[in-house]
């Protein structure tokens, strides 16, 4: 026996209280305690087999070759051994041989019980025993069985213990593989738990864009561009309502510049709003084939809506305001357009379907619309138009925005449903109301709250 096996059994005999006089009682009843091996067998056999999890794996193990005779008569014999004069608590090897065949511990703790049932009856009915003896014999006996079926689930799980330390050491080489090959990629990788609100794995490349602090659910939301970072939120709000999306956008990733990147996040989890998790993925796209235009049209194009962005619009205004002061009897229209009460779509049936109803918006209006006037969408439910040098700029106002408002007057499809919707109109008009892109936007936002409160729906 190795030294921590007899180490392990003199801890087992202290606990116990295991001497001299109990292996002594033992021995000289071991002849009695013998009889009956038979039935006992039979008793076991039928135990085993009685249940459905146990026969289950005894029926599997003969079709993967073993034999189930064998595999019993050994457990037996090893449970008939225990009172043996020259037993020394072979347990752990059996606990040990019990886990590589797939028996669980409590399935042998049964025979083990079946077996001091089987001894106690024989004390009880035995007239061979002396009285001194009956208490002292029945108390070894209990110690013995004890010992062993300790020594038996140590070895189970020092079994245990060994196979999960070899699985962990095999997961943390192939981890370090893994680390090692992000590490060298011009993809970032994270995973993000959405149920307990914390990441799940940061790859070492964005953990180093991070500075090692990476805690948002998009780690490198703090280096997306300014005028990129509704857009990738709006993304964020797809993907938590089970939608994969894909969205571009400017990432600082090092140094001071900003590089193309392109965003996708994927969702897992089961069922519509029961997003478990999300699987982000950034991509260096930054002169690669194909996206030499990225920049110039995700920098003046709304993403959600394919309209011009805020930036976009803003140039066409300031040229037009230009270009007024050199035409004669010409004037400047710029409308400001908020749907009302459109946080309640995004509440009631989710992110993904008030992105739908603004891209149905955006299609309506453009259809209304000249071509030469430019629809933008300035942010959220907020849309902007240009009508650049007409004349009569307060009629020209006027006719357009029945037209707008006559857009919601059918009902919007989303989610498998109808909406209806309403929209507000705030117009301002150049050179009345000032000549300054921010002074008559400013004019017009006051103008669409007023038109909030009014029955007409615009105001100027």
């Amino acid at each position: 026996m190795a030294a921590a096996a007899r180490e392990q059994r003199k801890e087992f005999n202290y606990v116990l209280q295991l001497g001299g006089a109990d292996s002594q009682v033992l021995r000289k009843y071991h002849a009695l305690l013998s009889q009956g091996a038979a039935g006992f067998a039979q008793d076991y056999y039928n135990f085993l087999f009685d249940n459905p999890a146990m026969a289950e794996m005894l029926f599997t193990y003969e079709r993967d070759g073993g034999d189930v005779g064998e595999l019993v008569r050994s457990q037996l014999q090893h449970v008939l051994q225990l009172l043996a004069a020259d037993h020394e608590g072979v347990g752990a090897r059996a606990g040990q041989h019990y886990f590589i065949k797939g028996m669980q511990p409590i399935w042998v703790m049964g025979a083990y019980r079946l077996y001091l049932n089987h001894l106690q009856n024989l004390i009880e009915g035995s007239a061979d025993i002396a009285p001194e003896d009956r208490r002292m014999l029945e108390g070894a006996l209990i110690k013995r069985i004890f010992l062993d079926l300790g020594l038996m689930l140590q070895g189970h799980w020092d079994a245990s213990r060994l196979q999960l330390e070899a699985a962990r050491e095999d997961a943390e080489a192939e981890h370090a593989c893994i680390e090692d090959l992000l590490t060298n990629t011009s993809q970032y990788l994270w995973s993000y738990d959405v149920s307990e609100g914390e990441l799940l794995y940061v790859s070492p490349p964005l953990r180093a864009v991070s500075n090692g602090d990476a805690r948002e659910p998009i780690p490198c939301f703090e280096r997306i561009h300014a005028d990129d970072r509704e857009r990738v939120t709006a993304a964020w709000q797809s993907a938590l309502e089970g939608e994969a999306v894909e969205v571009r956008a400017r990432v600082r990733l090092q140094g001071d510049s900003d590089c193309w990147c392109r965003l996708r996040l994927q969702p897992g989890g089961s069922g519509r709003r029961r997003v478990q998790r999300i699987d982000g993925l950034l991509a260096d796209i930054t002169g690669t084939s194909g996206t030499a235009d990225v920049p110039e049209h995700q920098a003046t194009i709304d993403e959600l809506t394919g309209l011009a962005n805020r930036t976009l619009w803003y140039d066409h205004a300031n040229r037009a305001l230009s270009t007024l002061r050199r035409a004669e009897a010409r004037e400047v229209v710029l409308m400001l357009l908020d749907l009302d009460h459109f946080k309640r779509v995004n509440d009631e049936l989710g992110h993904a379907a008030g992105d739908e109803v603004l891209r149905q918006v955006a299609q309506r209006l453009k259809a209304v619309l000249r071509n030469s006037d430019t629809l933008a969408r300035l942010g959220s439910d907020e849309f902007a138009i240009l009508m650049p040098a007409v004349p009569g700029g307060e009629r020209a106002g006027e006719r357009v925005a029945a037209k707008v408002l006559g857009c919601f007057k059918q009902p919007f499809q989303v989610a498998d449903r109808e909406r209806f919707m309403n929209a507000s109109i705030g117009i301002a008009v150049s050179p009345d109301h000032g000549a300054d892109v921010e002074v008559l936007l400013g004019h017009a936002g006051g103008a669409m709250y007023r038109a909030k409160r009014s029955d007409d729906r615009y105001s100027f």
